[in-house]
Parts: structure tokens; sequence; C-alpha cells
């Protein structure tokens, strides 16, 4: 049985939100982050570009990247 992820979703785009999905994309998997508030989507990729340097400094899985991480204000 192979239960390998590959993708998440995060729910919530504030403090927390946006480290996970750090988290998540440091490890090579797509992530989709969704807020109901659109003006979260520049705070999400403000907080990504800031961590950047410490998440390369922990090491990226192949293939990570922040364009692999989509915002979304429908949950659907």
């Amino acid at each position: 049985m192979n239960n390998k992820i590959f993708k998440v979703t995060c729910v919530g785009a504030g403090l927390i939100g946006a480290g996970w999905a750090a988290h998540f994309m440091r490890a090579g998997l797509d992530v989709t982050v969704y807020d109901v508030s659109a003006e979260r989507e520049e705070y999400l990729r403000e907080s990504l570009e800031r961590a950047m340097p410490s998440l390369q400094e922990l090491g990226l899985a192949p293939g990570a990247s922040p364009a692999r991480i989509r915002f979304t204000t429908d949950l659907e």
C-alpha cells in the first residue's frame, strides 16, 4: 500500500497557516492555501519570501518551490 502524500491544503493564511505552507512546500509537496480573505494572499507570499533563506538553509526537497503554493478563497 502506497501512502505517500503529494499535496496538502492549509485552511487559513495567517501566521500559522503560512508557516505550515512553508513547511509542506519545503518538503516538496503541492500546497493549496485557503483563506476567506483574498488580502491574505499577499501576507502569505511575503511570509514565504522572508522564510526562503531559512528554508534553504534547512534544506529543500527536490522540486520544492514557492511556485508550488496556490492560494484560493474557494474551499471547494
